[in-house]
């Protein structure tokens, strides 16, 4: 993985999310404030136990938040609009008294497939973006693998994709502007990155007792009630059918 420093020591990201940031500067017109940046194993064990002592803040196991692969910043100043159109988006949400909320505002994940200015230079000119150039997909966005404790999964674009079985990883192939995978897994990729109207994606398990889950930022969490599913659908939110040992393996994996 290509890293690179940011400015005023901000610490570091991965070379294209760091290059967005730049433009980022250059739009506001000055050095982003970063609380945080690029973590090492280390740092997100840190992270990690401190949050399994605690509570709070939320933190990812090591080995698999977007802060270790350098596509993740926290930053105290909101420029949201901003941060969106080049593409930074909040990933954190929960159920809070019955609706999803956002819980970490100052978190923010990059996705390359949704920056509109992405292989610009910061120098400038980046207010609008050129109409000539569509919005990349997820597949032209190059995908890394993930490997953790709990398994392995595909990073695209911010995004995370769990990967179920040896035969899923083994079918794919990463070589610049192209991704080759099961049809199972593209259907995972779809359902999760492509083409949405929603953030959300409703999983439905097959083996298990019935209950359904939205799969967001990460994040799996039991859906209550067929209004929910209902109001998810009706916001555009995919659907994928995930092993119950898969669902189970990222239930375990979130403590």
């Amino acid at each position: 993985m290509e890293t690179t420093s940011l400015s005023n020591g901000r610490g570091w990201l991965r070379a294209d999310a760091a290059a967005s940031l730049a433009r980022v500067d250059v739009e506001i017109g000055h050095p982003l404030q970063i609380t945080e940046s690029g973590r090492t194993y280390a740092q997100q064990k840190a992270h990690w136990d401190h949050y399994q002592k605690y509570g709070k803040p939320i933190a990812n196991r090591p080995g698999t938040s977007l802060h270790e692969s350098g596509l993740a910043i926290d930053t105290d100043e909101r420029r949201t609009e901003v941060l969106n159109r080049h593409g930074w988006f909040h990933t954190v949400y929960r159920w809070v008294n019955g609706k999803y909320t956002l819980v970490e505002p100052w978190h923010y994940e990059y996705s390359a497939g949704r920056d509109r200015y992405i292989g610009q230079p910061a120098t400038g000119g980046t207010t609008t973006p050129p109409p000539a150039t569509p919005t990349p997909s997820w597949e032209d966005d190059m995908p890394t693998f993930i490997t953790s404790d709990g398994g392995q999964s595909l990073e695209i674009g911010g995004y995370i994709i769990p990967l179920a079985n040896a035969e899923e990883v083994g079918s794919i192939q990463i070589t610049p502007g192209k991704l080759v995978c099961s049809k199972v897994v593209h259907a995972r990729i779809n359902a999760i990155v492509g083409g949405r109207k929603s953030e959300d994606v409703i999983v439905n398990v097959l083996g298990g007792d019935g209950t359904r889950y939205v799969w967001a930022g990460g994040i799996l969490t039991p859906i209550a009630y067929q209004q929910t599913v209902d109001q998810l659908i009706a916001m555009g939110a995919g659907a994928v059918d995930w092993p119950l040992a898969e669902v189970e393996r990222i239930l375990a994996k979130q403590g």
